[in-house]
């Protein structure tokens, strides 16, 4: 079973929304209600898997509403017994019926309750997994484009809107409705003149409670993005404090945070004015008919047309037809909030059903853990690669340019061969595309055009994630997760043993400062590694590109924000690690490139204008590495 049926979702067609508040029957509000009921439908398709809970909660909501539709007929029968001195009960035995039937709601009301906040809880968690799932398969240019403040605001508070709606919300709503419809039924058996006093205010105010509803719809989905901003701001200082801290920029930050709270409280006031005169439009339609039932009802009894109990009877059924109908439209605005926040979540999970750019397994449910790291490397079509990779390369002729920036070429024409086994460096000046050669590489981004290969095989022909399995990478600012230190080691190896950990920790000069901490390798690294130094952080890195025992290995400035002692002990690590593998370096340091690089390539706007052996681009006059060498030494 595909992992999106086993979250009750496997028959959902995301569509795009085009709602429009409007009373005309154009052909664009049609378009909408059609958008409109098919996103109801999505919403209420991920309760699906929760249907008996729902189902159990229903029959005691059914059971409750049938027992609040019966006490006003008891409490008029009551009255009509003590007035007239008749009846089949005494108000003794009426009382004690009564408790009876408050007793048995009470219980109903209870495990209602309970069914739906568990169903409710299961439903956010789908919803919050299924999102979170569809996130981290989407490419990468995705999250250029998206703010993670944003992406975490629609986990938690979007989410909880959508909770409410395919759930409490919608008992609610049918518990309302079944009220309504009750409560109708039961004035027209009483007086059906009354009746028609008492519904009439209803379908005029069911009108506004629609524009209201549509209208708040749109507001609520501008609530969020403005909550996602805020979000997003606190998650980007939080996670940059001791930045923040260096340059006394608290007092800043918290201005910049401020505003984005004032424009969420702004558009949430917004909706909140909206709902109060939706509620006081409700309120004042119900009572207005309440009024009227009690003028003309009085002159019924006056008359002798009807009893004093039938009129108690049909008073209490107004009252009830009033609240739940003002319950009823109270709900729709509810959901119609729900739906606004919802469109965000599902465009998230629309996206991901797209087919990317990228194909890969990783829009599969695969655990990494389970993965034979020497399987072949799939090739599309169902060929292999090999057992086994030699890591030559080649790009031909490739363009490139950031999603983000389609105008601005990073790469313009780039032509390269890197022999197996060789080591290669690529030097240049800022922004000359060195980093994005090794992006490409593991295909975080595929070239506008122009090919890549990799032993003879182009590289978008090949599976991303057996790809990647089979590249190493280190970075200037390695990244290391939340947990110990032998849990980031074996992060592209889960299954990894504790001697496979250590073993790798030796080769990146890493297991005497790990073996001097008192956990050792449980030591705790902190969030993003802040409790490790800058040197700490690198060998980690290291031994964790190690652990995948790489063909490629690709180093990114590894060793530029290092002091003299730790770049010594970690270029000693890298020189061991590249031993024997085809290694792409991107090295500012001549000197990382002089020890460890068999040639070198200069890149000079996306170009390569140069190739060769240190010695050899060293002695051209006034080439392009020569003014680098200068220049360095200058400084």
């Amino acid at each position: 079973m595909p992992p999106n049926e086993s979250l009750g979702w496997g028959h959902l067609h995301l569509l795009p929304l085009t709602p429009g508040p409007t009373f005309a029957p154009t052909a664009s509000a049609q378009i909408s209600a059609l958008a409109l009921t098919d996103q109801a439908r999505r919403l209420l398709e991920l309760a699906r898997p929760e249907s008996k809970l729902i189902g159990g909660s229903i029959v005691l909501l059914l059971g409750s509403t049938t027992i609040s539709l019966a006490v006003p007929k008891v409490m008029g029968g009551l009255i009509d017994s003590v007035m007239q001195g008749t009846g089949a009960y005494t108000p003794w035995e009426a009382a004690g019926i009564l408790m009876a039937l408050f007793g048995a709601q009470s219980i109903m009301l209870t495990g209602r309750s309970g069914l739906m906040t568990v169903a409710g809880e299961r439903v956010a968690a789908r919803l919050r997994n299924l999102a979170f799932g569809s996130m981290v398969v989407q490419e990468t240019a995705f999250f250029d484009r998206n703010r993670t403040g944003d992406l975490v605001n629609r986990l938690a508070s979007d989410v909880l809107l959508v909770q409410g709606s395919v759930t409490t919300s919608a008992a609610q709503g049918l518990r309302n409705l079944l009220m309504v419809v009750g409560c109708t039924g039961m004035l027209c058996n009483l007086s059906p003149e009354l009746a028609m006093v008492s519904v009439a205010v209803f379908p005029p105010v069911a009108g506004v409670g629609v524009w209201f509803g549509r209208r708040m719809k749109k507001q609520q989905k501008k609530v969020q993005q403005a909550l996602a901003g805020s979000s997003a701001v606190a998650e980007e200082v939080l996670s940059n404090i001791r930045t923040v801290r260096q340059f006394s920029a608290e007092f800043r930050e918290k201005g910049r945070y401020a505003e984005k709270v004032g424009i969420s409280y702004d558009m949430a006031r917004r909706v909140g004015v909206t709902d109060a005169f939706f509620a006081g439009s409700m309120h004042f339609g119900g009572h207005a008919s309440l009024c009227a039932v009690m003028a003309l009802g009085g002159q019924q009894v006056a008359s002798g047309a009807l009893s004093i109990g039938d009129m108690t009877s049909f008073l209490l059924y107004s009252t009830f037809l009033a609240v739940n109908f003002g319950g009823l439209t109270g709900v729709y605005s509810q959901i119609m909030r729900a739906l606004g926040a919802s469109e965000r979540v599902m465009a998230i999970i629309n996206s991901a059903e797209a087919p990317p750019a990228i194909a890969s397994s990783d829009n599969q449910d695969q655990d990494s853990a389970t993965r034979d790291s020497a399987a072949n490397l799939e090739i599309a079509g169902g060929a292999a690669l090999g057992d086994t990779v030699a890591g030559h390369v080649v790009f031909k002729d490739v363009h490139f340019s950031y999603p983000t920036r389609p105008h601005a070429p990073v790469l313009g024409g780039m032509t390269l061969e890197v022999e197996a086994g060789s080591s290669l460096a690529i030097v240049g000046a800022s922004g000359c595309g060195k980093s994005t050669v090794l992006r490409l590489l593991t295909r975080l981004y595929d070239p506008q055009s122009g090919t890549i290969e990799l032993d003879g095989v182009p590289l978008h022909m090949l599976e991303p994630r057996g790809l990647r399995d089979r590249v190493g990478v280190v970075e200037q600012e390695p990244v290391l997760f939340g947990g110990s230190i032998a849990d980031n080691i074996r992060y592209g190896r889960p299954e990894a043993s504790r001697p496979e950990v250590e073993a790798a920790a030796a080769v990146a000069n890493a297991s005497d400062f790990v073996e001097g901490f008192p956990d050792g390798y449980d030591t705790q690294v902190g969030e993003g590694g802040v409790q490790m130094s800058g040197g700490q952080k690198q060998r980690i890195a290291i031994a964790r590109a190690v652990l995948k025992d790489p063909a490629i290995m690709l180093l990114d400035e590894a060793t530029s924000a290092l002091d003299s002692e730790s770049e010594h002990l970690v270029q000693a690590a890298l020189e061991r690690v590249t031993e024997g593998r085809t290694s792409l370096i991107v090295a500012h340091r001549l000197s990382t490139v002089r020890s460890m690089a068999n040639k070198i390539c200069v890149l000079n706007k996306g170009e390569v204008v140069e190739i060769g052996s240190y010695d050899e681009l060293a002695s051209k006059p006034d080439g392009h590495f020569r003014r680098l060498v200068q220049y360095q030494m200058l400084e």
